[in-house]
């Protein structure tokens, strides 16, 4: 006969082995530092806030008051790919060829600078879809990421 602690360990066992490395590895996501965000301005919650926004950031740290001016409720966040940024920034104004030329040049000279000015991995754009006032609209805020976490910047 199995002793009954035996049992219970040896279950205990099996059953965790399989989920090691199975964990959440990876910190924030763009997306997630834009919801978190809105929660903590919805919420009033100035310490959550500032948790997200990048400590180089001009608006860093947030104040109660600036949480309190955002009265839009956040319906979807997007991150862009570069291209995608792109074009939302510029609408129909340019041909293929220079969405194309602006994408590499994004790319070469600015992105470089803000990785470089906030020691970040990568940069991105989230695009926001907001209601207020019963109206829909959209806008994008630009995030970095720094040590595997995504910050708001601007």
């Amino acid at each position: 006969m199995v002793d009954r602690r035996q049992f219970i360990m040896g279950v205990a066992t099996v059953s965790t082995v399989p989920l090691a490395g199975c964990g959440d590895d990876e910190g924030r996501t763009a997306e997630d530092a834009v919801e978190q965000y809105y929660t903590a301005a919805n919420d009033g919650d100035v310490e959550s806030a500032n948790e997200v926004i990048h400590p180089e950031a001009g608006l860093y740290p947030v104040e109660e008051a600036h949480l309190e001016d955002i009265d839009a409720t956040l319906i979807e966040a997007n991150q862009l790919s570069t291209r995608e940024w792109v074009e939302w920034e510029v609408g129909n104004e340019l041909s293929e060829e220079e969405i194309e030329q602006e994408v590499e040049r994004v790319e070469e000279e600015e992105f470089p600078d803000i990785r470089e000015f906030f020691d970040a991995d990568d940069v991105a754009g989230v695009l926001l879809i907001e209601e207020q006032d019963g109206e829909e609209s959209e806008s994008v805020i630009s995030t970095v990421e720094y040590e595997g976490d995504w910050y708001l910047y601007d």
